[in-house]
């Protein structure tokens, strides 16, 4: 009816305004939009090759609040993402994503801005680097700009280079910010 066909017409203009404005900075992209509202939105997304995706989430929620300037993100919650990225010569790169990243380290944000909240449940780090894979499960919270919480396990891992040899078994990260103070 009418009310399907509004939803459809609001996520279709969601969908093109995110992969939009990702592919006026060169990032092949694709989103699902599966809920959207006033304040929110829900989407599947995948960014970068479909066949090898650079970033992929099964789910990605966002609230917002719509302003006078424009939208302002309040929060960003990434269910169950899975980020390739690669260590090599002393570089970290995030493939599709390096434009936008580069984007963001060339214009911070001002002094005293807020930022909005960032929450990743469910995350998989896959990192090649000159010395192996390594690969790193999670949690985290990044909030006021400040990693609030971050509970990661490393997988056993095997790195080796020049001269070294180095094999390890699991190993959990365990961090927190409280009171200003920074816990690991």
């Amino acid at each position: 009816g009418a009310g399907t066909r509004q939803f459809d017409d609001l996520a279709t203009l969601a969908r093109e305004a995110l992969t939009g404005w990702l592919k006026s900075r060169g990032i092949d992209s694709e989103a699902t939009v599966e809920a959207i509202g006033p304040t929110a939105f829900t989407a599947r997304m995948r960014i970068g090759d479909p066949r090898r995706p650079d970033f992929l989430a099964e789910r990605v929620e966002v609230r917002y609040r719509p302003r006078l300037s424009g939208i302002e993100v309040l929060s960003v919650t990434l269910r169950k993402p899975v980020l390739r990225a690669s260590y090599r010569g002393g570089k970290l790169a995030m493939g599709a994503l390096d434009p936008l990243v580069q984007e963001f380290l060339s214009r911070p944000p001002p002094p005293g801005a807020k930022l909005p909240r960032v929450q990743v449940d469910g995350g998989v780090l896959m990192l090649t680097s000159d010395y192996g894979p390594v690969r790193v499960t999670g949690d985290a919270l990044i909030d006021d700009s400040q990693l609030k919480t971050l509970n990661a396990v490393v997988a056993p891992t095997r790195l080796s280079g020049s001269g070294f040899a180095v094999a390890t078994g699991a190993a959990t990260v365990r961090t927190a910010t409280r009171s200003g103070r920074f816990e690991l």
